[in-house]
């Protein structure tokens, strides 16, 4: 259980780390997306079908 906490923590702080840097803009957005922006696209492209058709020719090179 507590590695499992320790985990979580190291995951949450690296996105939120991810985050800050965006906002400062310490790199471009097309570089660098922020977290927030990578997961709409996500969800967008999960939504439309597009995640799933781009993920497929992808594993088939």
């Amino acid at each position: 259980m507590r590695e499992i906490f320790k985990k979580s923590i190291l995951i949450l702080a690296i996105f939120v780390i991810w985050q800050v840097v965006c906002e400062l803009e310490i790199f471009t957005q097309y570089i660098l997306p922020s977290p927030i922006a990578t997961f709409k696209t996500m969800y967008s492209m999960s939504l439309s079908g597009e995640l799933a058709t781009h993920t497929i020719i992808s594993f088939k090179r």
